[in-house]
């Protein structure tokens, strides 16, 4: 399969709307928890794997739908869930690297971990593209074809 920038727009838009819904769902649920590392590492946990569900139904509908058709193939529950994990321990990793390792906590206080969980989201949506495209829709990415 070829990667392609169309697809990946449909696949940044598609997980922009996810990831907006699993901010609010991590701010809904931060608000009723305390602030701590651990308690702010279980929200993006949690947040993520409401999203990995919803991303599956919403990228197999509009990212993957016409290539999915076109090959006669299926988009992969497993791999899918599979990759998405990675994903979401990449956001989490990097939404500690942000907050934590950025200092946001003291550039901007009250919005340090929402700011970090969408930077982190964005940066791990390259990756977790990639490996989508090369294993859940179980077709290789054409520059794994000219090995």
């Amino acid at each position: 399969m070829k990667l392609s920038l169309q697809q990946y727009s449909r696949y940044f838009f598609v997980g922009s709307v996810v990831g907006v819904s699993a901010v609010i769902l991590r701010e809904l649920v931060a608000f009723l928890a305390e602030d701590k590392v651990g308690i702010y590492f279980g929200t993006v946990l949690f947040a993520y794997a409401y999203g990995i569900i919803i991303s599956f139904f919403l990228h197999k509908i509009f990212t993957f739908k016409k290539h999915l058709e076109a090959n006669n193939k299926q988009l992969h529950f497993c791999t899918f869930t599979i990759v998405a994990i990675i994903g979401m321990f990449l956001t989490g990793a990097f939404s500690l690297l942000f907050r934590y390792g950025c200092h946001l906590d003291s550039l901007i206080p009250r919005y340090s971990g929402s700011c970090a969980f969408i930077l982190a989201s964005l940066t791990s949506s390259a990756i977790t593209y990639y490996l989508h495209i090369r294993y859940s829709t179980g077709e290789p990415t054409e520059s794994s074809t000219t090995k």
